[in-house]
């Protein structure tokens, strides 16, 4: 499975369970998603990488690109 496909469904639960109430919480979300999936400026996102390639070294470059 794709990273965007299982963010976008990971989200949809979270809803539904109620997990995230709040408007605010759910913007929240979105915004961090939005980022995570499709990059941020020069970072690029995990939208496309299937779970099993993401490493613990690709979300340190991402963190450190988006600070």
């Amino acid at each position: 499975m794709r990273f965007a496909e299982y963010a976008a469904s990971l989200f949809e639960r979270k809803v539904t369970v109620r997990d995230i109430k709040s408007a605010r919480s759910r913007e929240r979300w979105g915004c961090t998603l939005e980022h995570l999936i499709g990059g941020t400026g020069d970072v690029p996102g995990f939208g496309e990488m299937f779970l099993g390639e993401i490493r613990t070294v690709h979300v340190e470059q991402w963190r450190v690109g988006i600070t």
